[in-house]
């Protein structure tokens, strides 16, 4: 049997079904005063609490700015490099990111991520990254990253500074600690060999006084 809460009838899914006339009048009865005014009255609450949350949070957060960040990291997948846009703290939701290469959109088949999601505070971020070939991390080509969004008196605009080499820096930083050592170590042997000095000269004063003193 279904029920039909508009015109408050019984259809039968199986006619020989035998009606119990006074089950049925129960239910329209609790039907009628007890579960479709509950429910409304539960559905008016729920969607005032909704709305009263929604004011306090546009009065809480209202035109924040984004907060934007362009840098690289290694991807996980291909164990290339990604140049990553990162706009996060902003507030309302609503945000448009792109991804420039040399002042030109880059299409967003070639981007991955873009979604709008929610940060613990009430506001939101969004991420997008470009997979960057070895080559055309050596040609130093630019990655600006353009953001616009209503708490923004102007379209933001943030490059992408290129990290050093690791292989270059790794060289560097041995390099640098071969020399420290090396100047600790001369350091180290003047500081002995003038020590042995000066006790060569006091040997040599103490003969010198013993001799002068004798018979």
């Amino acid at each position: 049997m279904v029920y039909n809460m508009k015109s408050h009838s019984w259809t039968l899914l199986i006619p020989q079904v035998v009606i119990d006339m006074a089950r049925l009048q129960a239910t329209k009865f609790l039907t009628e005063n007890f579960y479709q005014p509950l429910c409304g009255r539960i559905l008016k609450s729920y969607l005032l609490q909704e709305r009263n949350r929604l004011m306090r949070r546009g009065q809480l957060f209202s035109l924040l700015k984004p907060k934007v960040r362009v840098f690289q990291k290694k991807s996980g997948v291909s164990g290339g490099t990604e140049v990553v846009c990162l706009a996060t703290g902003f507030y309302p939701r609503a945000v448009e990111v792109t991804v420039l290469r040399d002042g030109h959109p880059i299409p967003e088949q070639e981007l991955r991520g873009g979604k709008v999601l929610p940060n613990g505070d009430g506001t939101y971020q969004l991420r997008k990254s470009l997979r960057v070939s070895e080559e055309e991390q050596s040609e130093r080509r630019n990655y600006p990253c353009r953001v616009q969004h209503s708490g923004l008196d102007n379209k933001m605009e943030v490059n992408w500074d290129p990290e050093p080499d690791v292989n270059t820096g790794l060289i560097a930083g041995v390099v640098i600690g071969v020399l420290t050592v090396a100047l600790l170590l001369l350091v180290s042997a003047f500081v002995l060999w003038r020590k042995k000095r000066q006790g060569e000269r006091g040997k040599e004063q103490s003969n010198t006084f013993s001799n002068s003193s004798g018979p």
